[in-house]
């Protein structure tokens, strides 16, 4: 069955804003020091699947450590550029000044002016794109690096946000401002906050499906609520229109954003316990619609009826050997919450649709839940799965007739080393399959039509 994406997937008004459609530009955030090994046949398949899901180009993360003749930064930025030459995909680099030690001018400059001329640079007019995660304490440097190079500057001070002096030098920003603190769910009041400050300046929004780390190396140990958060910004991203919008992130495993591939060798040691057999592919699932719906090219491709779910496998709360351990519901510059006061044991479902149809979602055997998805294009609901354990199943009915059934993942008190795993796993089934369908197929199924890490 075909859909036919239209802005009333996301329930909202399109709201006016002083960019034209082909003006808006979606990149994701990928971490270039995960991906030590790459080789240009790699780049080229994250392009494909990033381009497959919508997304324009990747802002390309590299810290300042790792510039040298004999590091790896410069030939995967070669990489890259070259993967992406001639695709219509779009690069450009963000400055990772919170690594040690900070970016000097000189080198700053110097890849802008390397790579400023490439067919794969993203460009804003004649200027080349150039963003930082963090580095207020080297606004001052950017005066003198635009003059070098050019440059359209779009740096994440999230830190400082507010404080105009750190933003003299900018074009735009970048907010990190995506997840809820506390328990609490996440709204749109920074990112109105952002417009205002910035005034005519653009503002790029962050836009993040989930938010879990377990490093104890790094002194990193808390989870963020995830529940309804990559709906609630890709709606607020529609209301809002930022210039904008970057997706955090391809390929950060560590904290448990990704929408990228798996792929082991990227993963920082020690996030494998909570990485591994829990991919967010079926997140890709849902972005040429959410992205249609924020730049309004509504109407304009089709697309096959599916359900994408996500949710964690295990239930937040202590029970039994199952424990939140170290894990707080935060870092410690934010006011003390336990894990499980933040996370939600739900159910993430999303429902594309081209006419109304009902769902039915049955966790471990239970008592079915029932929505009805009556918009054309991406419906989400929130599954109660509080004290339900077990595999959860989906139904999709249309005027008495199935449209798809089939089982998903499975919640579980049994927990590996007896630590609860605060990340989301993420699954799909589409209309073009057979109507019934296992935990098997739809992993076959995302990994056909969007290219699943193995």
């Amino acid at each position: 069955m075909q859909l036919l994406k239209t802005a009333a997937a996301l329930t909202v008004a399109l709201a006016s804003a002083g960019v034209s459609a082909q003006d808006k530009a979606v990149f994701a955030h990928f971490i270039v020091g995960n991906v030590q090994s790459f080789q240009e046949s790699d780049w080229q398949q994250n392009i494909q699947l990033a381009q497959a899901a919508g997304i324009d180009g990747f802002a390309l993360n590299i810290g300042a450590e790792n510039i040298d003749t004999s590091s790896y930064t410069q030939p995967q930025l070669d990489n890259a550029y070259s993967a992406a030459s001639g695709t219509g995909f779009k690069l450009f680099i963000s400055f990772d000044y919170a690594a040690n030690p900070g970016f000097d001018i000189p080198t700053v400059s110097g890849l802008i002016n390397t790579y400023k001329g490439q067919d794969a640079q993203y460009n804003v007019g004649t200027q080349s794109m150039a963003s930082t995660f963090e580095g207020p304490g080297n606004s001052n440097d950017w005066g003198t690096i635009k003059t070098n190079t050019g440059a359209y500057f779009c740096p994440d001070y999230t830190s400082v946000k507010g404080q105009d002096s750190y933003f003299t030098n900018a074009d735009c920003a970048l907010s990190w401002d995506v997840w809820p603190e506390g328990a609490n769910d996440m709204t749109s009041d920074t990112d109105t906050a952002w417009q205002s400050f910035l005034g005519s300046k653009s503002y790029m929004m962050g836009v993040s499906p989930w938010f879990y780390t377990d490093l104890p190396s790094l002194s990193k140990t808390w989870t963020w609520r995830g529940n309804k958060l990559f709906n609630e910004r890709w709606v607020a991203a529609q209301q809002l229109q930022p210039q904008f919008v970057e997706i955090i992130t391809w390929n950060d495993f560590g904290e448990s954003h990704y929408v990228g591939p798996l792929n082991a060798a990227e993963e920082y040691p020690g996030s494998d316990a909570y990485v591994d057999g829990l991919p967010h592919d079926a997140y890709r699932i849902l972005l040429p619609a959410y992205i249609d719906a924020y730049k309004g090219n509504n109407g304009s491709t089709t697309y096959t009826e599916d359900l994408v779910y996500a949710h964690k496998i295990n239930p937040g709360a202590d029970q039994g050997s199952c424990s939140a351990g170290a894990v707080t519901g935060g870092p410690s510059y934010q006011p003390a919450v336990s894990a499980a006061d933040v996370s939600v044991d739900a159910i993430d479902v999303y429902v594309l649709v081209n006419s109304p149809a009902d769902v039915s979602v049955t966790i471990g055997g239970g008592t079915p839940q029932t929505f009805t998805a009556n918009a054309a294009g991406v419906n989400y609901f929130s599954a109660d799965a509080t004290g339900q354990t077990g595999a959860v199943s989906y139904t999709v009915t249309r005027d008495g007739q199935t449209v798809m059934s089939f089982t998903g993942a499975t919640i579980t008190t049994d927990c590996a080393n007896g630590q609860i795993n605060f990340n989301a796993i993420t699954g799909a089934f589409s209309t073009s399959q057979s109507q019934t369908g296992t935990t098997d197929s739809v992993t076959k199924y995302v990994a056909a039509a969007f290219g699943a890490g193995q």
